[in-house]
Order: C-alpha cells, then sequence, then structure tokens
C-alpha cells in the first residue's frame, strides 16, 4: 500500500493526527493528503503512531519513531502525560537555552565597534536609555522591543549585537532557524513557543537580548505552493514577536529582540512590521576602515600579541585607505590577518639571517652586513623573529584580495532602505 493510499484510509477514523514525520521520501502528492488529513479529522494518537511508522518504513514501536510518541494514553485515546515527562520536557528546553547563550564580557562594549555611529545611536536610543531612565518611559512612551539589522554579510550586525548586551549588562541568546526547525511534523511550532516560553519568564527577572540571525530563514515571504506546515510555524512566530515583551514601571526584566539579515527583501511584508526599527549595517566609511585596520593589525580579534601597532605615514594611509573602498568588516580582518602572515611565510623560505636584540634571529638579505648563511630548521624555535609588518605587505595581499559584496548588491540594499529602513 503506497503512503497516500494509507493515508486516504485513515481519513474518516476518529480524532486529528497531532505529530507525525515529514519523510523527506514523500513527494509533494503524498504531503499534501497528510496535511489534509491532520486538518480534518480529530485527534487520535494511534493513527499517529500508524502513519509515523509508515514514514518511516520501519515496524511500529521502532526506536526510529518519534519520541514524541512516549506518552501513555486515556481510555479515549487522548494522550496523557506523565509529570515525570513534563518535567523532562522543561529540563530539555533548558538545557537547550543554556547551550544557546553567548558569553560576553564587559570589553565588548558599543565603543570597541568601529563606525556605524547611526546604528549606536538607534540602539542606545532602543535600548540603553530604556533601562538608564526607566521613568522616562511610562504611559504611551513605551520601550521598543525589537529591531532588524540588515546589511551585507560581515559588516558587524553579529558583533553590534554582542556590544549591545556588553554595554546594558544583559545576557545574549544567539538563535538560529536550525534551532527552531524540525522534521517532525507540528514540532517546530512547539519548538518556537517552548524556547520563547522559557526566554520570557528568563526577562522577567533579568536583561534578556534575543538574537535571531539569519531571520529570513524563518520568516520569507508567504506563497500558495508552501506547506501548511511553515504557514503555522510563521504565525506562531509573529505571534512571539508581537508581544510587548518590555517590563512595566519599576520591574528589574527587560527582553528585546535583535534580528539580523542579508536578503531583507525577502523577508514577508507582516515580520517586516513587527520590527519596531529596521537599520541598514552598511559597508564602513574610510575613517571607520582605518580604524579597523589598526585595531586589527594591533591585536583586536586576530591573535597577534598587543604592542603590534600599525604605524604608516598619512601618505600611505591614504593609498591604503584608496584600494580598501569597498571592503566590509570581515573583508579587512581577512586582509590584515593576510599581511601579518606575510613575515612568517618568509622564514620558511629565509636562507640569511641577523642577530637582533636579545639574542634573536631575523632574516635578512644575503648582502646585509653580519649576515650569516644559515636554515629555519638550524635555529632555535625560541630565538626566531619575524620582521615588522609594512605597507608592502598589505600591498601584495590586496592584489589578489576582492571586496565580497558587489556593486549590484548594494543598489538592492539601497533601495530596500528608501522603502522600509533607515540607515545605520
Amino acid at each position: 500500500m503506497s503512503s497516500v493510499e494509507f493515508l486516504a484510509s485513515f481519513s474518516t477514523s476518529l480524532g486529528l493526527v497531532e505529530s507525525c514525520a515529514q519523510n523527506p521520501f514523500w513527494n509533494r502528492e503524498e504531503i499534501k493528503v497528510l496535511e489534509a488529513v491532520y486538518d480534518s479529522i480529530g485527534r487520535n494518537r494511534t493513527m499517529a503512531q500508524l502513519l509515523m511508522a509508515d514514514a518511516a518504513r520501519t515496524p511500529l514501536g521502532s526506536p526510529s519513531c518519534s519520541p514524541e510518541l512516549s506518552t501513555s494514553f486515556d481510555a479515549s485515546g487522548a494522550s496523557v502525560a506523565s509529570q515525570g515527562d513534563s518535567q523532562s520536557q522543561g529540563e530539555a528546553v533548558r538545557d537547550h537555552i543554556s547551550a544557546l547563550r553567548r558569553h560576553v564580557t564587559p570589553d565588548m562594549r558599543l565603543a570597541s565597534v568601529a563606525g556605524m555611529a547611526q546604528a549606536k545611536q538607534l540602539l542606545t536610543e532602543a535600548v540603553i536609555m530604556p533601562i538608564r531612565y526607566r521613568h522616562l518611559f511610562t504611559g504611551a512612551r513605551k520601550p521598543w522591543h525589537s529591531v532588524l539589522l540588515y546589511g551585507p554579510p560581515g559588516t558587524g550586525k553579529t558583533k553590534l549585537a554582542l556590544a549591545l548586551a556588553a554595554e546594558v549588562d544583559s545576557e545574549l541568546y544567539a538563535i538560529t532557524p536550525a534551532d527552531l526547525l524540525s522534521s517532525w511534523f507540528g514540532r517546530t511550532e512547539q519548538n518556537i513557543r517552548d524556547l520563547f516560553g522559557q526566554l520570557r519568564a528568563r526577562g522577567a527577572t533579568r536583561r534578556v537580548i534575543v538574537f535571531l540571525d539569519e531571520v529570513d530563514g524563518l520568516c520569507r515571504r508567504r506563497t500558495n505552493e508552501e506547506p501548511e506546515s511553515t504557514r503555522r510555524m510563521k504565525t506562531e512566530l509573529l505571534t512571539q514577536l508581537q508581544g510587548d515583551a518590555a517590563p512595566s514601571s519599576g520591574h528589574a526584566g527587560h527582553l528585546f529582540f535583535v534580528c539580523a539579515t542579508n536578503c531583507p527583501w525577502e523577508i514577508d511584508p507582516a515580520f517586516l512590521r513587527r520590527f519596531q526599527r529596521r537599520v541598514f549595517i552598511g559597508l564602513p566609511d574610510r575613517d571607520s576602515r582605518k580604524e579597523i585596520i589598526r585595531t586589527l593589525a594591533a591585536g583586536g580579534t586576530t591573535g597577534t600579541a598587543p604592542g603590534s601597532e600599525l604605524n604608516l605615514p598619512a601618505a600611505e594611509w591614504q593609498n591604503l585607505l584608496d584600494r580598501t573602498a569597498g571592503f566590509s568588516g570581515s573583508d579587512l580582518s581577512d586582509l590584515v590577518r593576510n599581511a601579518l602572515y606575510q613575515p612568517v611565510r618568509e622564514l620558511t623560505t629565509a636562507t640569511h639571517w641577523i642577530g637582533v636584540a636579545g639574542g634573536m634571529w631575523s632574516p635578512c638579505s644575503s648582502n646585509t652586513v653580519g649576515a650569516v648563511r644559515r636554515f629555519l630548521h638550524l635555529i632555535p624555535a625560541e630565538s626566531v623573529c619575524a620582521r615588522s609588518v609594512t605597507i608592502r605587505d598589505f600591498y601584495d595581499v590586496i592584489e589578489s584580495a576582492r571586496p565580497t559584496v558587489c556593486e549590484a548588491d548594494l543598489r538592492r540594499y539601497e533601495e530596500f532602505t528608501q522603502q522600509f529602513g533607515q540607515l545605520g
């Protein structure tokens, strides 16, 4: 018996299928029949077990069936969850939330983020001021509870969320679509309810920022062709984002949603309306690029030792900034990292060395006074010293480096910002 015949044969049975699997081998016609059964008949756990077993192509009672079917049933066939099962499920959700928490340190504050002055100002108004000046946000003047950060990849949206959490001494929970989506029928909506319910409970007594990254993966524009299960998932997410997460006057807690996307034009209009501010995080300007390069070269996020500041003449800075126009923050990070590696790469091919202060050896040309012919493996590792980074190292890397954001994408962001967003 095929899956379609199997499902059709039970379409007049009692109860509603509460939980069943979306087998990847089922075709569109079979899935539509499954959804029709789910929407039209009443609850019947026995049928759910049969559907699940057929979906998995395994005998009834197989371990591969959904773990959600492990509850007991009363005489009418309705599910009866034991106290132990509910407790275990609650503990599982809490463990999941703990795994989603991102470590935030005081040195990650907004001042550590280069550029993005307008975005920082908007987030200050949305989150920081309602916390510091709570008495000003009463009555009709309510704090925001959600903001959308959009822009090209690698422009610092995640870093901005971390900095915001550090600025207000808040817990930050980073959620991606993979943390919510499930292959089990109806389980995605339950995941959203459970996860957001726990986060709201935490937000009642402490400051909590929920960072939904790649949010377009959850809230793309709705179409007539998408499965009914996807529509239910979006409806549930809309409901969760709609709730007023701001605390009442005098309350210590606060829950704030920061969502990020690289493709804002793919987000359904109903979701766009939920975001009280839509802030464009664009490419760094000239001054920001200089600040990013200087910070990274000094060991900002590249793992280099502090004190290795990049000291360049003004003319060389101008040339470097001209040649990095169109680079994102991520592009600049790759540029600096590769430039810092240039002196290290030379060590493996060096044939002549010269002694420097502290008993160290540094590579040099063969005609350098005092040069000694020697190979790297003959020098004690702790005595090897790499030369300082120069502007030439940056130029060599730029020759093969290209911006990852094209002009066509930038124009599309500009058009979206003119219609729906704000410059950040």
